[in-house]
């Protein structure tokens, strides 16, 4: 085969790498049993010798969780609405009753927790985008994704009635999902919120939120859940995912998944949504809850990052695509330092500090050595021109870490 077949090949190959990200759970498993350990998003899927899954992300005391705390943001992200709000007072609703032996229609569970659902939007970079959030609390107080509101420099919830407030970011915890903001404003219409962990697989799941506008804010559809209790390690929690094939759109990330009860018990993630297509994934509110009371009270643990998402690719799989082992990018978020140095998509970050990256957990370790702020020196491979016969390149520079949520 001539170096211009072989480099022809291996770029088919690596287009299918993007392909391998968006497929399906189920293919998506038997490619990771094929490969050992798959990084998406943030994601690790690992398979170990019993044949046991576990899906690893990079990586509290309740006095008064709605009390309004200072910002759990770092500076550089920060909001600026110009909204000041005061102290509420403690919220009216608890977000883990007991269950509600009374099961209703999908058409009552629209019209009931519907208004409890409102429709979000945000400015960034000059872009105005659509999410939804659930209301936690009578007095102000919204769960939604931490993807929809982070680097936002405005926010503004829409509500059942038409109502516009403008909104504060209290804080975000990217590795979850989960965000916390507030408006200015009293008798809400606050979600009921159900113990997920008695969720079962084929239960009714009805999902409501904003797809694409505000003028199809309220939109409902509904499924099953489909897959329950999936191992997750972020940081060292062990969380799970419930999954539903209820039809889920974009702008419907913070919205919720309801059980048949008219109960939230789920949290429509943006960022799994985003890597499985056509799958609808949500954070459990048993997952949430303690996430949420972190962030209204300063309690949120940040992790650093190199602000890249991609997949480790293992040396077997390295030689297949004919790149060397290592982090393979798809994506660089915008205000990090990688982004500001030049890192895109389809580079290879093969080192980090002098240390060959030959697993996750390598590339973990050698993250959690630095503090916010200080920069990593990393050796990069970037092919300049994938489709010709040359071969690519390495470089180093150093990238300043920072925090992910």
């Amino acid at each position: 085969m001539s170096r211009s077949e072989e480099k022809s090949k291996k770029n088919g190959r690596l287009s299918m790498l993007f392909v391998m990200a968006t497929v399906s759970a189920g293919l998506l498993l038997a490619v990771i049993i094929a490969v050992g350990a798959v990084l998406i998003s943030g994601i690790a899927i690992v398979t170990d010798d019993s044949g046991k899954t576990t899906v690893v992300f990079g990586g509290g005391g309740k006095s008064d969780p709605f009390k309004r705390p200072a910002s759990t943001l770092p500076p550089e992200m920060e909001t600026s609405t110009g909204l000041v709000i005061e102290d509420p007072p403690s919220p009216s609703v608890s977000i883990n009753p007991t269950e509600n032996p009374g099961e209703l229609t999908v058409s009552e569970i629209a019209k009931t927790v519907g208004p409890s659902v409102v429709g979000i939007t945000v400015i960034k970079n000059g872009q105005g985008l659509v999410a939804s959030g659930v209301i936690l609390s009578t007095n102000g107080y919204i769960v939604t994704t931490a993807d929809s509101v982070i680097g936002a420099s405005k926010i503004s919830v829409m509500l059942d009635n038409g109502e516009t407030y403008p909104a504060e970011l209290v804080g975000a915890d990217r590795l979850s999902d989960i965000a916390v903001i507030c408006i200015d404003a009293d008798g809400l219409d606050a979600a009921t919120f159900g113990n997920s962990d008695a969720a079962e697989v084929g239960d009714l799941a009805v999902a409501i939120g904003t797809p694409y506008s505000l003028g199809l804010m309220g939109t409902t559809t509904s499924g099953i859940i489909s897959a329950i209790n999936r191992d997750i390690i972020i940081e060292g929690r062990v969380m799970s995912l419930l999954r539903t094939d209820a039809y889920i759109a974009n702008g419907c990330a913070g919205g919720a998944i309801v059980n048949r009860f008219g109960q939230v018990i789920g949290i429509i993630s943006e960022s799994l949504n985003g890597v499985f297509d056509g799958i609808g994934f949500a954070v459990p509110m048993n997952t949430a809850k303690p996430i949420i009371e972190d962030i209204i009270e300063g309690r949120l643990e940040r992790s650093l990052s190199l602000g890249l998402t991609g997949r480790f690719i293992d040396q077997k799989l390295a030689d297949n695509l004919s790149v060397p082992q290592g982090l393979y990018v798809y994506a660089v978020w915008t205000g990090s330092d990688a982004f500001e140095k030049g890192i895109r998509t389809g580079d290879v970050v093969v080192a980090m500090d002098g240390v060959e990256i030959t697993d996750l957990a390598v590339y973990d370790y050698l993250r959690s050595q630095h503090k916010a702020g200080e920069s990593a020196l990393i050796r990069v491979y970037r092919d300049e021109a994938p489709y010709d016969s040359s071969p690519g390149e390495y470089f180093e520079l150093e990238v300043r870490l920072g925090y992910i949520n």
